[in-house]
């Protein structure tokens, strides 16, 4: 490698990418590739790579032409550095996309104008807020909307000619740069410690590990109904795990941060409205499990007792509101039970009960009290009645055993209406293939009243029994759903000795079994 004519200092908090491109910039090179001399490769300016992989293409060459030049603890320059601290390990793919910029930047366009170079700080998610200038950072060019490459950052300007030292930006809000004051100063190791209500003390691992906990509970969650002081969330879904495709825009990673570190610092002001809005998602949106062990993870933890007890407060304040509410029912109301009661006789969530009275299986009411308190009251003895009737249903591989009968043929005789799948066609209310017994009574007993009944079984030497694996064995073409609805409208007669219990107790006339199939 050839030395650098001229070896700009590394600047207070700069970035590793941000100084190979001042070298660049300085030396006069025309591009990144010739800096380093790969010749037939193009290097994308859309990768940061401020994050270090030893497997990545040009990660080695940076750092193998600024140890040549002179360069050391280069370490200190990378976002690696904050690994232990974030994740108390190596970060893995999705930490990097949950918590570093890589495809782009943002900056703070009065510290370009104090120095022009780009701070590694910047590159972290959670940060959106310049502490020294009490501004927002900015990760978009506003003449033209494109996004900030780090290249172009360096070199001063945007491609359509905005100069970026000389953008505004705006001041954030109380809540946010509270919120990035605490932040910034444990990232920085400023700050060693967090106090929390109650008393208790967090270590810096400890805070972003309660803070990745509260981040998660709220992925999920409409970030419009999330108040934060004066703070505007961003009209979207809470997206923190980002699943395979889907991206997080800046605003919403400094509202999830501000979100996260305002209901660990302040449970006694925000914890309890975001409790409500979570639990009424993760009903909505079938993520009950997965947020219940996340709250129960709070719950537990002995340095979050103030959350605990607001946590207690909600929920009990829930049940005294409920019986409060019964001296104000009318006589008639007594009848009822509440949302929750009514969640745990039927062992399902509100998404379930919904559908239930939609399709009119419950009776449902809702009542007011105060100005703005509402409750939903499902008529008790529907849901009890329900209960009942669905402990005595039974999943396909039962009836199909009672038949003696293949689940599939089954699923086939419910497809043909022979046999009545509660709650419409497919799959009922809870996602089950439930059948009552009185169904299957009911397809024996008019199978039942076309058999003959024969004495002896001498009798039945032309007659072959209804039994699946007989007739399949037979290599009939004609299913054997087709062959019980033929037995039921008359088409082929059919005999038995005694009452039947099942279909094997069933023996159909051979001649007509022949004719029906057409052999």
């Amino acid at each position: 490698m050839n030395q650098l004519s001229f070896k700009p200092l590394v600047m207070p908090g700069e970035s590793l990418m941000g100084l190979a491109q001042r070298i660049v910039h300085y030396n006069s090179h025309q591009s990144f590739q010739t800096l380093i001399n790969r010749k037939g490769h193009y290097y994308d300016y859309r990768a940061n790579m401020n994050y270090f992989k030893s497997d990545n293409l040009w990660n080695s060459k940076v750092i193998e032409v600024l140890e040549n030049n002179g360069y050391v603890e280069l370490e200190k320059l990378m976002l690696n550095q904050f690994d232990d601290l974030l994740f108390g390990r190596e970060s893995n793919l999705i930490n990097q996309r949950q918590h570093y910029f890589q495809t782009r930047i943002k900056y703070c366009p009065d510290c370009m104008k104090d120095a022009e170079y780009h701070r590694l700080l910047w590159d972290v998610s959670m940060i959106g807020v310049c502490l020294k200038h009490k501004l927002n950072l900015i990760d978009k060019c506003p003449h033209c909307n494109r996004v900030i490459r780090i290249n172009h950052l360096i070199g001063g300007s945007c491609v359509c000619g905005v100069r970026y030292k000389d953008v505004s930006s705006s001041p954030p809000s109380d809540a946010s740069l509270n919120a990035q004051t605490a932040i910034q100063g444990m990232l920085t190791g400023e700050k060693s410690s967090f106090q929390l209500e109650g008393g208790a003390t967090l270590s810096s691992r400890e805070y972003f590990q309660v803070v990745d906990l509260f981040s998660r509970l709220l992925d999920g969650a409409p970030s419009d109904r999330l108040a934060f002081g004066e703070m505007l969330p961003p009209n979207q879904t809470v997206n923190y795990t980002l699943k395979k495709g889907s991206q997080r825009s800046f605003a919403m990673c400094v509202f999830l941060a501000t979100a996260a570190h305002h209901l660990l610092a302040n449970p006694s002001r925000y914890f309890a409205s975001a409790i409500e809005v979570i639990e009424l998602t993760r009903s909505a949106e079938r993520v009950f499990y997965s947020k219940r062990l996340l709250i129960d993870q709070i719950i537990v933890n002995e340095k979050l007792v103030a959350h605990k007890n607001v946590y207690v407060d909600v929920h009990s304040n829930a049940v005294q509101g409920f019986a409060r509410m019964k001296y104000v029912f009318d006589q008639d109301d007594s009848k009822y039970c509440s949302l929750s009661q009514a969640r745990k006789i039927l062992n399902c969530d509100d998404k379930y009960l919904s559908r239930l009275g939609e399709n009119g299986t419950l009776v449902f009411t809702t009542r007011t009290y105060g100005r703005t308190k509402k409750i939903t009251l499902f008529e008790r003895s529907r849901v009890e009645a329900y209960a009942e009737f669905r402990r005595e249903l039974l999943n396909t591989s039962q009836v199909a055993m009672w038949l003696g009968v293949t689940a599939h043929v089954v699923r086939q005789l419910a497809d043909g209406n022979m046999l009545k799948l509660e709650h419409g066609n497919g799959k009922d209310n809870f996602v089950r293939r439930k059948i009552h017994p009185s169904t299957v009574s009911s397809l024996l007993s008019k199978i039942n009243d076309r058999c003959e009944v024969l004495g002896s079984a001498n009798s039945f030497s032309e007659w072959v029994q209804l039994d699946y694996e007989s007739l399949k064995k037979l290599k009939f073409h004609m299913n054997f759903t087709s062959v019980i609805k033929a037995v039921i409208n008359g088409e082929i007669r059919c005999c038995c000795q005694k009452e039947i219990q099942t279909l094997t107790d069933v023996y159909l006339f051979n001649n007509d079994l022949l004719a029906v199939l057409g052999k």
